[in-house]
């Protein structure tokens, strides 16, 4: 409760001080949807890096890119209305994103990214992305400390008869990040 307290009061941050900060992370993954009732079980593991540019106190713009590989099972229905089920084992992708953040405090943002999920196999395919997200950005001597919670949304532009999210967009994962920026 201090911790959050303190950051609400206005932590000075070292992300503020610089004009360009750029981040290194890793994330823990999780499904959070997908369409047409898919089901999965698969865990991910992802690594990133950031740049992002402030133009005001408050606003930053940021690009980034990086590597997701979820391991476990993801199941559908091949076709609508076809009792049988389809199953792809582990897949990945590489996130490639733009966006703006905005720092409410010198700690606390929330920021809005789009992109692409580009696929790294052929159990997906390329989709646009959006991808909300929330987080702190804590000082640690000459660098920061960055700790960040992300919905990533892959877009369905149309309905397929065929249930394959990965393959047609319509699914979205959780992820847990933290990072180190300098």
């Amino acid at each position: 409760m201090i911790v959050i307290v303190g950051i609400c009061l206005g932590l000075h941050s070292f992300a503020q001080n610089k004009k360009v900060l750029y981040c290194i992370g890793a994330s823990v993954s999780t499904p959070a949807y997908f369409a047409r009732n898919g089901k999965s079980t698969a865990t991910g593991l992802g690594i990133d890096i950031k740049r992002e540019q402030f133009f005001s106190r408050h606003f930053a713009w940021s690009v980034s890119a990086g590597f997701n590989y979820f391991s476990g099972n993801y199941s559908y229905y091949k076709f609508i209305g076809n009792p049988g089920d389809t199953e792809v084992k582990n897949f990945a992708f590489m996130p490639v994103l733009a966006g703006i953040k905005y720092y409410f405090t010198n700690a606390l943002y929330v920021s809005a990214e789009t992109g692409a999920l580009i696929k790294l196999g052929d159990n997906t395919s390329t989709k646009f992305a959006l991808a909300p997200s929330a987080g702190v950005s804590l000082p640690a001597d000459k660098s920061t400390i960055d700790i960040s919670v992300k919905l990533i949304n892959a877009i369905q532009p149309f309905s397929p008869l065929e249930g394959n999210s990965l393959k047609n967009g319509g699914y979205g994962y959780w992820s847990l990040r933290l990072a180190i920026g300098f």
